[in-house]
């Protein structure tokens, strides 16, 4: 018990040393607090200077937000476990569901001591991937196919490989506008972490009380693509997640004549690039107080 006091006690008089020679420094002296809105979410931050060209910023970003779509006709062309074709005319309200949420740490590296350009690296961390997303299109209540079907109707996306997309065991059908996992698909990291690199203008924290930034840069994440999800082996090999590529969205068409064809129709030329490229990007804005 006596050491442990005696470390505490030296930790706290080697931390007031540090405080308090760096006084004038902008070494761990000050604290900051920042909220944002972008394409990340809406988040907060705690902002610590480490020197005047050196900023460390941590939060959490999230934006649990939806949207239902204008009523459409649902004429699906869809197989059974069986083989069989199941159809049904029903109305349905598709619903666009944003499922971001995630925490992030960013290094903000200033060129100049009173510049407010600067270059920030850091990383995204994945809070629920079991959530999908970050943005998901799903139906607003089952469809009206039979009990013993749900988990098993399903649109067929390329009849060979035997890759098919599925209703859940409630019977909804989604798909996720999804981010591929690169540093676990390649390097075997198990989390969801992102890359970031990106530009800024603005400190986020100054000897200003308030003050305002821009951040702008890129997410390393593999892909940026359509994800579907297969049930019906769930019992032996549990829930597939299936890339809808390019060549997939006719099917995609196909089970729709309305408006959810004519968004296919409009998406279909931007999709193969957007799915080939390796970075999402990152747009946010920053409103940051200095609380000492």
């Amino acid at each position: 018990m006596k050491k442990a006091i005696a470390i505490l006690l030296a930790a706290a008089a080697i931390f007031s040393s540090v405080n308090a020679s760096a006084q004038d420094k902008w070494v761990f002296n000050h604290l900051g607090i920042g909220v944002s809105a972008g394409l990340d979410g809406f988040g907060a931050d705690l902002i610590v200077p480490i020197t005047p060209f050196f900023q460390l910023r941590g939060g959490y970003a999230m934006q649990p937000l939806s949207y239902d779509i204008e009523q459409a006709k649902f004429n699906p062309n869809m197989s059974k476990a069986n083989g069989d074709v199941w159809n049904l005319n029903q109305d349905i309200v598709p619903r666009v569901q944003a499922n971001l949420d995630a925490a992030h740490l960013f290094l903000d590296i200033y060129p100049g001591k009173k510049t407010g350009l600067h270059f920030t690296v850091g990383a995204y961390y994945g809070m629920h991937p079991e959530n999908g997303g970050p943005y998901r299109l799903t139906t607003t209540e089952p469809l009206g196919i039979d009990e013993e079907d749900k988990g098993s109707v399903g649109v067929v996306l390329n009849e060979e490989e035997g890759r098919k997309i599925t209703t859940d065991k409630d019977g909804n059908l989604m798909l996720d506008i999804s981010l591929g996992n690169p540093l676990a698909e390649k390097y075997g990291i198990p989390a969801n972490i992102y890359p970031y690199a990106g530009i800024g203008f603005g400190r986020n924290l100054s000897r200003h009380r308030i003050g305002f930034s821009m951040d702008l840069g890129v997410i390393y994440s593999g892909r940026l693509g359509l994800n579907g999800y297969d049930y019906s082996r769930e019992a032996t090999a549990g829930v597939q997640n299936v890339p809808i590529h390019a060549a997939d969205l006719q099917a995609l068409k196909e089970i729709n004549d309305g408006s959810f064809a004519g968004i296919v129709d409009k998406i279909a030329p931007y999709y193969e690039k957007a799915e080939s490229l390796p970075v999402t990007p990152v747009l946010k804005f920053n409103l940051t107080f200095r609380l000492f």
